[in-house]
């Protein structure tokens, strides 16, 4: 949590014959000018980094289940973030369903490769009450524990509003900026809006939180690990490879990234200076070399993810037009919009050209008429096409189109200057203080500065739940910079209700549209179907296969063995496997011929088994003619069956996947070699085994079979 120390004398005097004599240099316009608050000294305070604790346990003490959650046993992973986001996942699945334990053996996460400890300083989620206790046992992690003190309520409340926040941040980035573009943009979104923890750090009461990325992004207060996690997080969510350094000598955390193939060093923290200053951002530790991160004070570090060491040799950036900015900077059609030392500047990005776009005048020093301040203090932002910023006295705004410049807003300045300017969840914001980064006074200006939305949009457009059902309906503005207030709405209540965040709760079978509005007057809604809660006692939601089982069953593709029993591990006989292609094709009428000397007239199977020979999807025994109706299908079988199925039904079946990656490939027979390629390519059929093993001669069980079946229809229909 290391932090620059802000040099203290502002006004540098000291004492001959009774009188002041400040340090100057005079101006032209005979205003005698001093150096300000952002010239920094280069003592640094050490407080040192929050490490959460790591416990090992003996194989005694290992969980009684040591495989793990089954649902974790076939998730995958290819590097850190990947990880990262998915424990994430599950262990929000696990606070919203009341778990205190997450048994994550099945995911064989190495302790020397990936510090998953650090999952609660990653993760915003993980905040206001939730704690983080992870285990290890030999080389792997092995489980968590979970606290919480919130109630299930408000943890959904909490967990809805960071969906919010962390929509709001990557709202900020268009996916064909360049990368270095999208670092920059988030880089200054921290720096220009969230404020370091100093009080707290000075009197050593720094909160859990302060430690953390959702203390940071909800709170927009923290110290120099939440800077670094918070910002790793959401490069990570932008897909840009992002870790985080710390040096325990320094007591400091920051972060190594990874931009167009070359590494730089980026400090958050140190660009944001102390005290406070508002709406401003600096880039003297944004995208450097080692040499410079070196210059700047940075020594020791180390990576907290396990990457092993990783230089940042490239020097592209650091001698950058941002590196002497004091503002976030602004990119709009091409060009970059800045403020550095006492003027605004605008930048041709394709010619590399600056010009000065606006002088902002000079910063008086208080209760010292005829001294002035070096620089200026001025936020910046877009709204609307205008750029808008503040001198001491005003806040106003230029024409990004016409170079118009007109006054916004002149609040009372007799209590002090004006020092920054922000836009604010749709509201002006700015600071009055009689000298730079001293407490400031954060004051709302009477001027509208909200992006009204032209259309919302849901994530999804209907949505299939079960009586006693829960779950969120996300949506987003357009443009993405919107803000508005929604309103949500159910057309029927008694199947579905909806409160004020979007939390619907299925109450009765039936069809219900919810409607989420804004107060402009922009709809979006999302079709509702609830259905009564399967009769299977042998079918537990919490099983991997529940959502493929409901679904056959509800859409009568697959009944059970009778009313309260579906037998998910059974193996799925031949006859059973052609029924289902059979009502899948709408059960077309067939007459009977004594086609198989097993597969008598009237009984249940018949004319399914007679239209999949017709169709060519099934064949009998050679050496015996027969069918073989009770035989168990394997699963090689069960794809050249799904495989002759697609081709007959004109669906287009080139898309096959080499699987010679699995163990036992040498085991499929050569005549379902083509529809074992076929149904891996298409993703129908994926390994047992944590994705090792096909087990092409393994018989297929129902609950397979039903899965199998579900694949295969999102692929290409019924």
């Amino acid at each position: 949590m290391k932090r620059k120390r802000v040099l203290a004398a502002v006004l540098v005097c000291v004492l001959l014959s009774g009188q002041a004599v400040c340090a100057q240099e005079s101006t032209d316009d005979g205003i005698d000018i001093v150096e300000s608050e952002s010239t920094y000294e280069g003592e640094l305070y050490s407080g040192g980094i929050w490490e959460p604790g790591l416990i090992e346990l003996t194989p005694s003490e290992l969980p009684e289940d040591n495989t793990g959650d089954v649902e974790l046993q076939s998730e995958q992973y290819n590097n850190e973030a990947e990880l990262f986001f998915l424990l994430e996942q599950k262990v929000k699945e696990a606070v919203l369903s009341g778990k205190t334990e997450l048994n994550i053996t099945g995911l064989h996460i190495p302790i020397n490769t990936y510090q998953v400890a650090y999952l609660g300083c990653f993760s915003p989620y993980f905040s206001n009450g939730i704690e983080l206790q992870f285990y290890y046992s030999g080389e792997y992690y092995v489980k968590l524990d979970i606290s919480n003190t919130m109630s299930t309520a408000e943890t959904e409340n909490y967990f809805y509003d960071v969906d919010r926040k962390v929509e709001q941040i990557l709202a900020q980035i268009n996916e064909d900026m360049p990368e270095e573009t999208k670092a920059l943009i988030i880089h200054d979104y921290l720096v220009s809006r969230f404020e370091y923890d100093n009080e707290n750090f000075e009197n050593d009461t720094l909160p859990a939180d302060s430690f953390r990325s959702g203390g940071l992004i909800m709170n927009e207060i923290g110290v120099c690990q939440a800077y670094a996690y918070a910002y790793k997080y959401i490069m990570n969510r932008l897909g840009i490879e992002c870790h985080v350094a710390s040096s325990s000598s320094m007591g400091h955390g920051w972060n190594i990234i990874k931009i167009d193939g070359a590494y730089y060093q980026t400090d958050c923290t140190w660009d944001d200076p102390v005290g406070d200053r508002f709406g401003m951002a600096q880039h003297k530790n944004f995208l450097v070399s080692d040499e410079v991160i070196q210059s700047e004070g940075h020594y020791g570090w180390t990576l907290q993810s396990m990457v092993g060491d990783i230089a940042c040799t490239s020097t592209r950036y650091d001698n950058a037009y941002w590196r002497e900015a004091t503002s976030p900077v602004i990119m709009s059609d091409g060009y970059a919009y800045y403020v550095k030392e006492k003027d605004i500047y605008k930048r041709n990005l394709a010619a590399q050209e600056e010009t000065v776009l606006k002088n902002l005048g000079r910063w008086g020093v208080w209760d010292s008429p005829g001294y002035g301040y070096k620089t200026a203090f001025s936020g910046l932002f877009l709204h609307e096409g205008w750029l808008y910023y503040n001198t001491a006295s005003e806040i106003r705004k230029i024409s990004l189109q016409t170079n118009e410049d007109t006054m916004v807003y002149q609040p009372d300045t007799s209590s002090g200057y004006i020092y920054g300017c922000r836009k604010h969840d749709g509201v002006l914001q700015y600071s009055l203080a009689k000298v730079p980064g001293e407490t400031e006074s954060v004051l709302a200006a009477p001027v509208d500065v909200r992006t009204y939305p032209t259309a919302i949009v849901t994530e999804i457009s209907s949505v299939e739940l079960e009586v006693n059902d829960t779950m969120y309906l996300l949506y987003s503005m357009l443009p993405q910079s919107s803000t508005a207030q929604v309103t949500w709405n159910s057309d029927n209540p008694g199947v579905i209700s909806v409160n004020n965040r979007g939390k619907i709760t299925a109450r009765s079978a039936g069809y219900a549209t919810v409607t989420v509005s804004t107060d402009n007057g922009k709809s979006a809604s999302v079709g509702v179907t609830v259905y009564n809660p399967l009769p299977f006692t042998d079918v537990a939601k919490s099983q991997w296969y529940y959502d493929s089982i409901a679904w056959v069953y509800r859409n009568q593709i697959m009944t059970g063995l009778n009313q309260t029993k579906f037998a998910p591990g059974q193996s799925v006989a031949r006859a059973q496997f052609a029924v289902i292609l059979y009502r899948m094709n709408g059960e077309p009428d067939v007459e009977y011929t004594k086609k198989f000397p097993d597969v008598a007239k009237g009984i249940w199977y018949a004319d399914a088994v007679l239209w999949a020979s017709d169709m060519g999807i099934v064949t009998g025994y050679s050496n015996t003619g027969k069918f073989g109706p009770a035989d168990s299908i394997t699963r090689e079988q069960m794809a050249v069956m799904m495989y002759r199925y697609a081709i007959r039904r004109g669906y287009d079946v080139s898309k096959k996947a080499d699987f010679g990656k699995f163990s036992d490939s040498s085991r499929v027979s050569k005549f379902a070699e083509d529809a074992m390629q076929w149904a891996v390519g298409m993703g129908i059929i994926a390994g047992k085994d944590n994705g090792t093993k096909l087990d092409p001669q393994g018989n297929a069980s129902r609950a397979e079979c039903a899965t199998i079946i579900m694949r295969f229809v999102e692929k290409y229909g019924q």
